[in-house]
């Protein structure tokens, strides 16, 4: 074998020989089998043999990806300018103290933004007269908005931060599909807000960071700026918009303090039907209306009350649930299973055991409003024969304010103690007659809650939302918001979007490195900011409530928690501890020791840390006075986009350089791209570049970024006199930690992204820093039928004492068949290729496989999936060749069968619908007479096989746990590497699936690789019988809910009692006429008189 120009030659004597005796084993082993019948027979080889392949394929490895790469020239240009460079330490503290401060004035300037909107719509609606005959018919709405090009009322604009088609002339409106745009209410709403406009300019000219400035107007108007169409998609005739802003989560924060809320659903005989199916509707749509500071439960009422959800143990849950995604979801999935109607209602039992879950408490409650919510379609009698007598125990002092809900259209509705139990609870009353009125009045309860905060208006703050998609397009973001009150009522709420990159950019990768970030966290210990939080799929959809400790995976948990509760608690401080870094989309893990630096952002409910790498503490700087001409214009020419080289293929390339101001002499208002620096650059002295351009940046990228350019070109430039070398690989890269990455790919037509391809080499490469080259095979190769291509990086560190620093990746895109080629080469004599009786498989650090003798499909496949019980063998405690490390992904999804079996159902059989009916009259017309339970209609079989329907499941948020192996070679991987670090080590053994049946086997590190090289007798099929599996779904039952942790209250809480909400026009329910005694003796006796 040919191997860096070393021949390996072997005497025909010696061929002969190692022949013999591989056959001699071989037939051996066949031989023992035959006469003994036993299975416990060592036909693996030797440790020297295989130790002699692993060298062979890590040769050929080497060999192969540096002449593609040209990774040792490269190595050795930037080890040689070590005398060239500055190795200094980051402070640390300056750091983050600057990031504190840049945050907090980034919030300071939103603040001042939003109070100005709030006092110009708070005058512009005190100063309207409203116009009962109005006619307005210029109404910008966006589904009249035409974005054609001959007319261009919208359009993409450079400057502004989002990549979406807006004006900045004027805002647009938008109004519910489910409300008239041209009803009076809204056009008034349209013409009192239309000077906005005035305000939104002159903040965007304060402040060009801004994204989108608005007004959601209790009507449900939304008026916002930029105009744009708000997803409202024009030209899909199937397009339903169903935004509506009083839904939306910044204005639910600003509409009132937060809340415990109870609701209570009747589910008593008289509620079959349609009845029902609104109220169940009504329900879910009350908690759409909680955010993550409220809390909430719900139960069912008839005979008796009970709690909807229930604990592992299948007890009712009676305490109050933090409203986080997860348990908004569980509720919702619990109403569609809830019992079809039946009996008689007994509401106090209910009202009783709301308030015993509304009692004051320190760790599950909002700590502020308490309100039961009744959804009913009528309770005979009154107030004090129904649970009069229970509120006047449990809510004397009005403490708890009480909503009631009447759903259904019935004539002379049982409507009167409804109305008693809001009006006397400083509560409403409300009617739902339709299913499509259930959001417009359900939502109305809001109003009432925001009366403290309209008396107390002045000493409101703004709120800050969680973390959620942008429903124009911007991305995620982040809104402040406040409320807007006129005469003790809720007008509406202003919001100022924040783009989540903005918050990024406080501090740049420069400053912090690739595995170095920023977290920031709010008052519940969910995460704001985070590199690994997914971004939402949906913007009707919440975004995932995920908690510190569950994206910042400390070793020991302990310490995570720890940390965030002294960040929950305005502490200041630092705090090191080992966490484990996830990359690849979670398919992969690292171990690293990280410093915290932490500090809380004044004025607001929010704390940030920034988590540093011990491989970042140090930072490469060139020398000034060694930068010359040469290095600059070299570097100047690597960020040039055209590339001129000899390859005759077809190519693609680009290049990208870090979002940083490396100079300020090419008048960008945002980070340059490479070919701005490049055409500025080009035209400027080379002496003012080198004076005017930020020394460290400039220079870091100019110089690593001339030597990177200069080996990928030579590389490519081999490609014409080598006729093959295309069909073994389809791409080149290199990034530097100057912030240079360029990237070509050869007869390919899709390339990744660029940033999600500069973060992923150096997380990889960072992740195993003792291995020379990094090898990854792509996952769920099983599905794809084309070529598969294998990624072989390597890296480049400059060492500095018992430091190194990363300067560079580069990588390529093998082929997998080129890969087989050098594998069968080096098992040559190992006897791997086309045979069954033996599994031969090169592995990376997880376990994934890279190439192996078991065919194409099993690239990329988990080794245990396969092999179980010797994977489960090998990361059993008392061996640990590999480690076994489980975390939770908080962040999944999962898919949820919807089977909709409602008690609408009845209706679909006549004489099921008419026994039930039947049933619920007897039962009530007895209990008015005798006041006794009555048998219901629950001895009547359910008739749903017909009216049972099952549609596409639906996703809701789960937790999976995600099960890591990795090789215990690669655990200790932020040590300094020895020299004995890639010594082989030959781990070997059998595994007892069953009483006497073994599998033997032998496994080896491949040297300066991420590989382990596995040999293994086949699988008995007792030995499989248990596949492992790398990630697997925790929450399985649905009905399962998640506890909350350590969480900080706001600090902000209006809820007393006004005097005007003691008139009955301030509870809805008009005014409450009592019957005459005098009224009702005269028709009787009217009666007895015609009778007579």
């Amino acid at each position: 074998y040919a191997v860096k120009n070393k021949v390996f030659r072997e005497s025909t004597l010696q061929k002969k020989l190692r022949e013999f005796k591989q056959n001699m084993s071989v037939s051996f082993c066949i031989y023992s089998f035959l006469i003994f019948g036993i299975f416990k027979i060592q036909c693996l080889p030797s440790d020297q043999d295989l130790i002699l392949a692993a060298k062979i394929f890590s040769d050929l490895l080497h060999l192969n990806t540096n002449k593609v790469t040209n990774y040792e020239e490269l190595d050795k240009d930037f080890n040689a300018i070590f005398n060239n460079l500055d190795i200094r330490s980051r402070d640390l503290k300056n750091l983050t103290d600057d990031f504190k401060t840049r945050v907090e004035n980034f919030f300071f300037q939103k603040e001042k933004i939003i109070r100005k909107l709030t006092n110009t719509t708070s005058y512009l609606e005190e100063n309207y007269k409203y116009d009962p005959n109005i006619n307005y018919p210029n109404v910008p709405n966006v589904r009249d908005i035409n974005s054609s090009p001959n007319e261009s009322i919208i359009a993409f604009d450079p400057s502004y931060p989002a990549k979406i088609e807006i004006n900045l002339t004027k805002s647009f409106v938008q109004v519910p599909t489910n409300i008239y745009a041209n009803s009076v209410d809204i056009l008034n709403a349209v013409k009192r807000t239309e000077n906005l406009d005035v305000v939104f300019k002159e903040n965007r000219a304060e402040d060009s960071s801004l994204i989108l400035q608005y007004y959601g107007d209790s009507t449900g108007l939304f008026r916002m700026f930029p105009g744009n169409l708000n997803g409202f998609k024009k030209d899909d005739p199937n397009y339903i918009d169903l935004y509506d802003c009083r839904r939306r989560v910044w204005y639910q924060i600003s509409s009132a303090s937060p809340k415990d809320i109870v609701i209570i659903l009747d589910v008593s005989g008289s509620m079959i039907g349609n009845n029902i199916a609104i109220a169940k509707i009504a329900a879910k749509t009350l908690i759409d209306t909680l955010e993550e500071n409220d809390y909430f439960n719900m139960m069912t009422v008839s005979k008796t009350a009970k709690f909807i959800l229930n604990d592992e143990s299948k007890n009712e849950i009676k305490k109050l649930m933090q409203a986080t995604k997860f348990n908004k979801e569980r509720m919702k999935l619990a109403i569609n299973n809830i019992d079809e109607p039946k009996d008689i209602l007994d509401i106090s039992k209910a009202i009783s055991s709301a308030f015993d879950s509304l009692k004051d408490n320190t760790t599950y409650t909002a700590g502020c409003n308490k309100v039961i919510m009744i959804i009913s379609d009528g309770i005979e009698g009154d107030y004090s024969s129904t649970a009069g007598n229970v509120f006047d125990k449990m809510n004397a002092d009005k403490s708890v304010r009480v909503f009631s809900y009447l759903v259904g259209r019935v004539k002379n509705p049982d409507d009167r103690a409804l109305k008693e139990m809001s009006c006397n609870n400083r509560g409403y009353f409300y009617k739902i007659e339709t299913i499509g009125n259930v959001w417009d009045v359900v939502v109305e309860y809001l109003k009432v809650l925001s009366r403290p905060l309209a008396a107390n208006s002045v000493k409101i703050k703004p709120k800050i939302s969680p973390i959620y998609l942008d429903s124009s397009g911007a991305g995620m973001v982040l809104t402040m918001s406040m409320g807007v009150f006129n005469k003790n009522n809720l007008s509406g709420v202003v919001g100022v979007d924040m783009l989540i990159n903005s918050l990024k950019k406080k501090v740049s990768f420069k400053e912090l490195g690739y595995l170095s970030h920023a977290i920031i966290i709010n008052n519940n210990g969910f995460i704001i900011l985070h590199p690994k939080f997914r971004d939402q799929t949906g913007y009707l959809s919440a975004s995932a409530n995920v908690y510190f400790e569950d994206l910042e995976y400390s070793v020991d948990k302990n310490d995570s928690i720890a940390l965030k509760i002294k960040m929950l608690n305005r502490n200041s401080g630092n705090m090191s501890f080992s966490s484990y870094w996830l990359y690849d989309d979670n398919n992969r893990i690292a171990l690293h020791n990280f410093t915290y630096f932490f500090y809380p952002i004044n004025n607001t409910i929010l704390s940030l840390a920034l988590a540093i790498s011990d491989y970042e503490i140090n930072y490469m700087a060139v020398n000034q006075q060694k930068v010359t001409v040469d290095i600059i214009q070299n570097g100047l020419n690597a960020l040039n986009e055209i590339v001129d080289f000899s390859c005759s293929h077809h190519y693609f390339t680009y290049v990208q350089i870090a979002a940083l101001m490396f100079c300020n002499i090419c008048n960008e208002t945002s980070y340059p791209t490479a070919s701005q620096v490049y055409s500025c650059l080009s035209s400027k002295s080379l002496d003012r570049v080198k004076k005017e351009c930020n020394h460290d940046l400039f220079n870091n990228l100019i110089t690593t970024a001339g030597i990177a350019h200069k080996r990928i070109l030579e590389s490519l430039n081999k490609c014409s006199d080598k006729k093959n070398d295309e069909n073994f690989f389809r791409s080149l890269y290199v990034g530097t930690n100057g912030g240079y990455t360029r990237f070509f790919s050869i007869n390919q037509t899709i390339p990744p992204e660029p940033d999600s391809l500069r973060t992923s080499i150096f997380e990889r490469a960072q992740a195993v820093p003792c291995s020379k080259l990094v090898v990854s095979a792509p996952f769920n190769t099983t599905l794809n039928n084309g070529p598969l291509y294998i990624t072989v990086e390597a890296s480049s560190w400059i060492q500095h004492g018992k430091s190194k620093t990363l300067v560079a990746v580069t990588g390529t895109e093998m082929h997998s068949g080129f890969i087989k080629q050098m594998f069968d080469n080096a098992t040559e004599n190992l006897n791997c290729k086309n045979n069954d009786s033996v599994v031969c498989a090169i592995v990376d650090q997880h376990g994934y496989i890279v190439v192996s003798n078991l065919g194409d499909k099993a690239i990329g496949s988990f080794f245990g999936k396969d092999h179980g019980a010797l994977m489960d063998h090998l990361s059993s405690p008392n061996i640990s060749i590999f480690r076994k490390i489980t975390l939770d992904d908080t962040q999944a999804e999962c898919p949820v069968p919807q089977i909709y079996d409602s008690a609408s159902n009845f209706l679909l059989n006549p004489i099921q619908l008419m026994l039930s009916l039947s049933t619920w009259l007897i039962g009530s017309c007895w209990s008015l007479l005798l006041h006794i339970t009555v048998l219901g209609t629950s001895f009547f079989r359910k008739y749903s096989a017909n009216a049972e329907t099952t549609i596409d499941p639906i996703n809701v948020s789960c937790t999976k746990e995600m099960n890591f192996f990795l090789f215990k070679d690669h655990l200790l991987n932020n040590s300094p590497c020895s020299e004995n670090t890639n010594k082989s080590v030959v781990y070997k053994g059998s595994v007892e699936c069953e009483p006497s049946i073994f599998q033997n086997y032998i496994l080896t590190s491949v040297p300066e690789t991420n590989l382990v090289f596995i040999i293994a007798e086949p699988n008995h099929f007792k030995c499989n019988q248990k596949p492992l599996e790398t990630s697997s779904t925790k929450n399985k039952d649905l009905d399962s809910f998640q506890d909350q942790r350590f969480r900080v209250r706001p600090n902000e809480c209006f809820n007393p009692t006004q005097p005007y909400e003691t008139n009955s026009e301030y509870c809805g329910a008009g005014i409450l006429k009592k019957p005459s005694f005098f009224n009702i003796f005269f028709l009787l006796t009217f009666y007895i008189y015609l009778k007579m």
